[in-house]
C-alpha cells in the first residue's frame, strides 16, 4: 500500500528529493519516493544547522523548522504500514470535497474515471479527431494482436494498454508546430501533470505518441536513459513505430483502410489492408512509415492494398 502525502510538509520533501537527483521531469503531482529516498533526506537534513536547512534546494524557508518532524512523521509511518512508496498528490481535502459533492447525483462518491476524464481533456484541449482515433485505435488493435499471436516482437497483452492509451495523443503537438510536432508532443506529455499516470507512465506515453524516428526517439530517451532496461527501451520503440504506421493508413483521415490481415511467408511479413474507396494516399505514407516497423521487428514488411469486399 503506497502512502500518500498532502500538503507542504510533503511538497517541500518531493522538492528536495527531486532537486538532489536534478530530476529531469517537470511537476510533483504523483511523484514516487522509496524508503531509500526518504531514509537519505533524513539524514541529509538531520546534518544541516539552520542557517544551511534554510538554504536547501526545494525548502521553503518558513518550513525550515518543521521539515525534520514532518520527515521523521512520513519514515515512520511508512515503516509502520509497510509501504510500498511515498507518493505526493497535489489533490488535497479541498478537491476532495469538490468532486464529492460533484459526484453526489451520479450515485457514487468516487470520481468515475480519474484518467479517462485526464486524456479526454487532452483530446479537448489540443482539438484532435476522436473519430480518427477511434478508427486507427481499431487498426493498431487488429495489427497488434496479430502479431502477438504469431509470436512477433516479443509483444504481451499488457503493452497493448500503453499502445491504446498513446493513441489518444499521437502527434498532438500538431496542434502547435506541425513542423515540430513531435518535439512539442512529447514536451507537453512528458511535462504536463496527467491525473491518473505516475512519472514514469506519463514518461512513457510521452516517447510512444511522439515516436518519429529512431534518432528523434533516441534524442528524447537520452535524460531517461538510465531509467529503462536495454529490452524495455527496444519494446517502447516498437511500440511507437506501430502506433505510428497506424497513423499513416489514416493519413487522409476518411477511414479508407477498414480492415487488415497479417501473414508470414519465409521470414517476410505480409500484410494485406482492406480498403473502401481510392487508397493511394494511405499507401504512399504507410509505405514510408513501414521502415520503422520494419527494423524493430527485423523482418521485411510487404504491403498489399485491396479493395474491401464489404
Amino acid at each position: 500500500v503506497p502512502l500518500i502525502g498532502i500538503g507542504g510538509g510533503a511538497r517541500n520533501l518531493v522538492q528536495i528529493d527531486q532537486n538532489l537527483k536534478e530530476y529531469p521531469l517537470a511537476g510533483l503531482h504523483q511523484y514516487k519516493m522509496k524508503d531509500s529516498d526518504l531514509s537519505f533526506i533524513k539524514n541529509y537534513l538531520f546534518t544541516l544547522p539552520m542557517k544551511k536547512l534554510q538554504k536547501v534546494e526545494g525548502l521553503s524557508k518558513d518550513r525550515a523548522d518543521i521539515i525534520l518532524p514532518a520527515t521523521e512523521v512520513f519514515h515512520s509511518l511508512y515503516d509502520s504500514i509497510q509501504s510500498t512508496g511515498f507518493i505526493l498528490s497535489r489533490k488535497g481535502l479541498r478537491d476532495g470535497v469538490f468532486y464529492e459533492q460533484l459526484t453526489r447525483d451520479m450515485g457514487t462518491s468516487v470520481f468515475p474515471n480519474v484518467l479517462e476524464e485526464s486524456i479526454q481533456e487532452l483530446v479537448t484541449d489540443y482539438d484532435l479527431s476522436i473519430k480518427q482515433i477511434h478508427h486507427v485505435q481499431h487498426l493498431a488493435h487488429d495489427l497488434f494482436h496479430q502479431l502477438h499471436e504469431k509470436g512477433l516482437g516479443s509483444l504481451r497483452k499488457k503493452d497493448w494498454k500503453e499502445v491504446k492509451r498513446a493513441s489518444y495523443v499521437f502527434n498532438m503537438g500538431d496542434y502547435i508546430d506541425s513542423e515540430a510536432s513531435s518535439q512539442h508532443t512529447f514536451y507537453l506529455l512528458a511535462n504536463r501533470t496527467i491525473d491518473g499516470l505516475m512519472h514514469m507512465e506519463r514518461l512513457r506515453m510521452a516517447l510512444l505518441a511522439s515516436f518519429k524516428n529512431k534518432t528523434v526517439f533516441k534524442q528524447f530517451l537520452h535524460p531517461y536513459k538510465s531509467w529503462f532496461l536495454k529490452e524495455e527501451r527496444k519494446k517502447l520503440r516498437l511500440l511507437g513505430a506501430l502506433l505510428k504506421f497506424c497513423y499513416s493508413l489514416d493519413s487522409t483521415r476518411r477511414q479508407i483502410v477498414q480492415e487488415l490481415n497479417v501473414a508470414t511467408h519465409d521470414g517476410d511479413i505480409h500484410i494485406t489492408l482492406y480498403c473502401k474507396d481510392e487508397w493511394m494516399p494511405e499507401e504512399y505514407q504507410s509505405e514510408k512509415q513501414k521502415k520503422h516497423l520494419e527494423k524493430s521487428l527485423k523482418r521485411n514488411i510487404e504491403l498489399s492494398f485491396v479493395e474491401s469486399k464489404k
